[in-house]
């Protein structure tokens, strides 16, 4: 027995990376038991505060002692948990468990580990799924051990672990220390476009467009929490071809005695994860800063600011131009807060009359006004209650209710119309505004006192045309989501439509470019976008010159000639005896021209 123990330790590795793999895969933590009860590895934050030896009566004993694979789903109902002596200490609210057995002789177990309320549920809504998973999971280990006993087993063992992977419904690639290839599942092939030949062996940095940045970002980010390096939900581009391929992805390092081994990189088509988040929430699908998209240092700069500022309960004044993503950022700093299990209440306070806007912030009491609800009415403040309100277009506010935001900021009371007691609410304030508040107080248009209650943390979102490598990556995921919307098939960008994308000033900023690729996706009739599908603003008055001084090459002039007649005509043939040309002379020059 105990040269099987020590065959089981000799597996360290595999063990940890099996672990790791599972739970970045199922998002709960997971624990490897050895024969004795030893944990061999645990995965999270959590892999420092629990016994290194589980307990003598706990489930994991049980499953050891030959009882199968066990589930707890409540730690407080479960007899064998009521009955465990290290029952006041636990921290774990729910396990899944499945034995590791050799030639009948179970060796330890796997286990997946709930450490709070959501991995919980996660775990009971999911729990036969995750049952086979782990069982899956288990055999691969045990025929790992079966390694050890036979040298014949690496060719099976491999089948195993390539056939569980190609399972997940993400790309799946995994590196060595040297950041070299190792391993991509066929849906990471299936979303480059590449095979695992021509990749293993090359760096992520050859693969993934700026994966560098990725890199170094790794070694600057240090959760506190676990003391592992990792980066969650960064966006990656990937060139096949003429093609460029956005995504959004995951890289965690494997580590063991405190050195990187390896990692593993997990990545999702951008238009999956908008499709996910839509499924779950509707239209208006949103999943904080993993939603803000663009790799500029300049939007990076901001988001760190923003991220810092969720953490704590001061005021924040998002300063940005129309259409630059305000209101993105004040739903992601609430979502990234304590306070994100509470309300978030959007109000414009230049789209509502001034007559009604302070019983819309701070509601009315029963006969208030004439016409007043006789149940009164509850205010924004009071909805907000232990949550975040979002004041847009603060620059608009008139100037007597800036007097009563001003005292609420000082005091935390609101005084609702025709109550004669203030009432007191814990509310975390967002303002923004696209106007200059400084030339305002100038003018004596906005207070000078509330100006400094309100900018404690300063977020000023850059325009787009100070952040122009964003715009490409912007342009797809519209071009996706609108697809998906649409049901349209996939089309992309030509060079020409890239480049007359960027030498735009977009005083529109984001929300301008969403709609430029919405119209051009309508208004294409390939499945190449061309600079000549987009609007007229974007390429300029000179270009909507039915004749201009610009003499066109030969090649030009046959382009447009070529599209023209495809518009125009019904079929490809059609659009050939149009032009006078055989049917191969025109498939020649669409494939020349990059038209389909």
């Amino acid at each position: 027995m105990e040269e099987r123990k020590l065959k089981l330790q000799s597996i360290k590795e595999t063990v940890e990376q099996i672990a790791e793999v599972i739970a970045m895969v199922l998002g709960i933590e997971v624990t490897i038991i050895d024969q004795k009860g030893e944990r061999l590895y645990v995965t999270g934050s959590y892999k420092n505060s629990i016994e290194r030896y589980v307990s003598l009566d706990s489930v994991f004993s049980e499953v050891l002692e030959g009882k199968k694979d066990q589930a707890v789903t409540d730690k407080f109902q479960s007899m064998t948990c009521r009955e465990c002596s290290y029952r006041e200490k636990c921290l774990e609210l729910a396990n899944l468990c499945a034995p590791i057995t050799v030639d009948g002789e179970i060796l330890g177990l796997i286990s997946l580990i709930a450490f709070d309320d959501d991995q919980r549920q996660r775990l009971v809504d999911n729990q036969e799924a995750y049952r086979k998973f782990i069982g899956k999971m288990a055999n691969f280990l045990e025929s790992k051990m079966m390694e050890e006993l036979s040298k014949h087993q690496i060719s099976f063992q491999k089948m195993q672990l390539e056939a569980i992977l190609n399972g997940v419904d993400e790309g799946i690639i995994s590196v060595n220390a040297k950041g070299e290839i190792l391993f991509i599942n066929e849906n990471a092939e299936k979303l480059l476009g590449k095979s695992e030949d021509s990749l293993k062996g090359r760096s992520l940095s050859e693969v993934f467009r700026h994966f560098e940045r990725i890199e170094k970002a790794l070694k600057e980010i240090t959760y506190r929490d676990k003391g592992i390096k990792r980066l969650i939900s960064k966006p990656l581009a990937s060139k096949n071809g003429k093609d460029t391929r956005f995504f959004l992805g995951n890289y965690n390092p494997v580590r063991r005695q405190g050195t990187d081994i390896g990692g593993i990189l997990s990545f999702r088509p951008y238009k999956d994860i908008y499709q996910m988040a839509q499924e779950v929430h509707g239209e208006e699908a949103f999943v904080g800063f993993d939603s803000i998209i663009g790799q500029s240092k300049a939007l990076q700069e901001t988001m760190e600011i923003a991220k810092v500022a969720a953490k704590q309960s001061s005021t924040v004044l998002i300063q940005g131009e129309s259409g630059t993503g305000k209101e993105m950022f004040a739903k992601a700093i609430h979502m990234a807060s304590p306070r994100r299990e509470k309300n978030y209440v959007p109000i414009n306070c230049g789209s509502i009359p001034e007559t009604l806007l302070e019983s819309e912030l701070f509601g009315y009491e029963p006969g208030a006004f004439t016409d007043a609800n006789k149940r009164g009415k509850e205010g924004k403040f009071s909805i907000a209650h232990e949550g975040t309100i979002f004041l847009d277009e603060i620059g608009d506010m008139p100037m007597n209710l800036q007097v009563k935001l001003l005292r609420f900021l000082e005091d935390g009371v609101i005084e609702p119309l025709g109550s004669t007691k203030p009432k007191y609410v814990q509310v975390r304030v967002i303002a923004a505004t696209n106007q200059n508040l400084e030339e305002l107080m100038k003018k004596k248009m906005f207070r000078e006192d509330l100006f400094y209650r309100l900018n404690v943390i300063p977020v000023t979102i850059p325009p787009l045309r100070e952040r122009k490598e964003d715009i490409e990556i912007l342009a797809e995921v519209f071009l996706r989501r609108y697809e998906e919307r649409f049901e349209k098939e996939a089309k992309h960008l030509s060079n020409e439509a890239k480049m007359a994308l960027k030498e735009y000033s977009w005083p529109g900023n984001v929300r301008e470019l969403e709609n430029c690729m919405e119209y051009a996706l309508n208004v294409s009739r390939t499945r190449v976008i061309h600079k000549e599908d987009l609007q007229q603003r974007i390429l300029g008055k000179e270009y909507s010159k039915e004749e201009n001084d610009t003499i066109e090459t030969l090649e030009k002039t046959e382009e447009k000639m070529i599209k023209k007649a495809l518009v125009r005509c019904k079929s490809i043939n059609e659009a050939a005896k149009l032009l006078g040309i055989g049917q191969a002379t025109i498939y020649r020059k669409m494939k020349k021209y990059e038209i389909s």
